[in-house]
């Protein structure tokens, strides 16, 4: 029994995580909506920023991210937009481009927020809550994308579906699945290390002499 114990061990511990990767979009994929006549309707949609070409226009994982958004603002789905990403530099600007195109198609400005320190996905969740005091919301990405993306809302504690930004302009490589595969490991650290810092917060008040 000991010899089975040693041998089936670090088989679990080296399958765990890929069993993890394969449940987790499982879990996730009740929430992720393909069509946006199945969304209900949210006050605001949740767009994470991708990268720009010449800081002018969407490359097209983003173009897809965006289209859809406007899709989902014209059909009377959601009445914001968050446009989250890079905005902190003169020569490339994704929120800048992101509102530009939004503008274009006919979102009004004053429903539009961005959040130019939305540098990663988790940062873009936990601003979306603790800057914009969004609660609930649509997340507007990938298929790819979206299970890590609803993980990390609910971490940050917002009530999140997901609709799914897939048109077949950017298309799956090899690459991007593999570094979404540690994307969502990198996730996973996120969330613990916040949680961690959270509950150390809270346990260690000021206790005077």
């Amino acid at each position: 029994m000991k010899k089975w114990v040693l041998i089936l061990s670090p088989l679990a511990l080296l399958s765990a995580p890929i069993l993890w990767n394969v449940l987790m979009p499982l879990y996730y994929s009740a929430r992720m909506v393909t069509v946006a006549a199945k969304i209900p309707y949210h006050d605001t949609a949740i767009i994470p920023g991708a990268s720009v070409v010449s800081n002018e226009k969407p490359s097209a994982i983003l173009l897809e991210r965006l289209e859809s958004s406007v899709n989902l603002y014209r059909a009377g789905k959601i009445s914001r937009l968050l446009l989250s990403g890079d905005g902190q530099q003169k020569n490339y600007n994704e929120v800048i481009v992101m509102k530009r195109y939004a503008m274009r198609y006919k979102v009004p400005e004053e429903n539009i927020l961005t959040d130019t320190q939305g540098l990663r996905t988790f940062e873009t969740m936990l601003r979306a809550k603790s800057e914009f005091n969004i609660d609930s919301a649509v997340i507007v990405t990938q298929e790819l994308y979206m299970p890590r993306a609803l993980m990390l809302a609910d971490a940050a504690g917002i009530e999140a579906i997901g609709f799914c930004s897939d048109m077949g302009r950017a298309r799956d490589t090899p690459e991007a699945y593999f570094r979404e595969h540690f994307a969502r490991y990198l996730a996973l650290y996120d969330i613990f290390h916040y949680r961690s810092q959270k509950n150390s917060s809270l346990d260690s008040p000021n206790k005077g002499g």
